[in-house]
């Protein structure tokens, strides 16, 4: 089990949320945190069976994830009582997310070796 930090940012130009890093492998057991230093974090996982065991520690969000397989996670930031993103706007932002294959680069979750 490894920890991914996402971190989310709400980008006032284009109006979309994204994600850093872009791109999520999802690996069975793994704990995804979800962060943003603009504001607390809003999120819908499809298909929601596939992430388990959400918790807030010290506001971020900690997902675990249960299953390998294709998913989707929408996001969205609050940034002073206003919602950017999800649910708001339930189109571009989110997570792109790939079934994780096990680890190649030494296990953190980094992508970093």
């Amino acid at each position: 089990m490894a920890q991914q930090t996402i971190k989310l940012t709400w980008d006032q130009f284009t109006n979309d949320v994204t994600s850093q890093p872009e791109t999520v492998d999802l690996i069975a057991e793994d704990v995804l945190v979800f962060s943003s230093d603009q504001g607390p974090v809003n999120l819908k996982f499809d298909p929601p069976e596939n992430f388990g065991m959400v918790q807030v520690v010290n506001g971020t969000l900690h997902v675990q994830v249960l299953k390998r397989a294709a998913a989707r996670i929408t996001c969205g930031v609050v940034i002073e009582g206003v919602t950017h993103g999800f649910p708001a706007e339930d189109v571009k932002t989110g997570v792109n997310t790939i079934p994780g294959q096990g680890r190649s680069d030494g296990g953190d979750g980094s992508g970093m070796p």
